[in-house]
């Protein structure tokens, strides 16, 4: 049984369907709860951890790098940057008392919303250590995150696919990857 990658088409069509899903319960994201996000935090958390073996074996095939080197920027930073996320939520999300006016009875609060949907891109050569953090904060944020990060290995795929066999990327399907229009 053989598989093939996705085609770029096929990506570009289930980024839009993802988008689209996200834009639709951005809401009920944005009203999550500390505890909510941490517990989806938490998970993130678990998995990295799960898969550290295979995450370290996978870039040093890719990247060639030093073993502790990949244990330190792709693992243990990640983690350690979900942890935070994960430490300080709820002071994060603690509304701030403001003084609104010279006079001495007025209060305010400044209340941090999330603000939706965001995207994520992280370069090649720190796959994880640089696209999972700002992942992290999204989800402490608030922002809906779906399956984006199932989407975004495939993309990757894709382009490294392409890279492998034709020495090039094909740029118009990198944008068409990329792109919401």
């Amino acid at each position: 049984m053989t598989t093939t990658a996705p085609t770029a088409a096929d990506l570009a069509d289930d980024i839009h369907r993802v988008f689209a899903l996200q834009q639709a319960h951005q809401w009920e994201a944005k009203a999550s709860s500390a505890e909510v996000r941490k517990a989806k935090l938490a998970r993130l958390k678990a998995a990295v951890e799960a898969h550290a073996d295979a995450i370290i074996a996978a870039v040093l095939e890719d990247t060639r790098k030093p073993v502790g080197e990949i244990r330190v920027t792709e693992v243990l930073n990640v983690t350690g940057n979900i942890q935070r996320n994960i430490d300080n939520l709820d002071a994060w999300m603690a509304p701030t008392e403001v003084t609104p006016s010279l006079n001495p009875a007025d209060r305010a609060q400044i209340i941090y919303e999330a603000r939706g949907v965001c995207l994520v891109l992280g370069p090649w050569n720190f796959p994880l250590g640089l696209a999972l953090g700002p992942v992290a904060a999204a989800i402490a944020a608030g922002a809906e995150t779906g399956e984006a990060m199932r989407l975004a290995m495939a993309a990757a795929s894709v382009v490294v696919h392409q890279l492998g066999t034709t020495g090039t990327a094909n740029l118009e399907d990198i944008r068409s990857l990329v792109c919401v229009h």
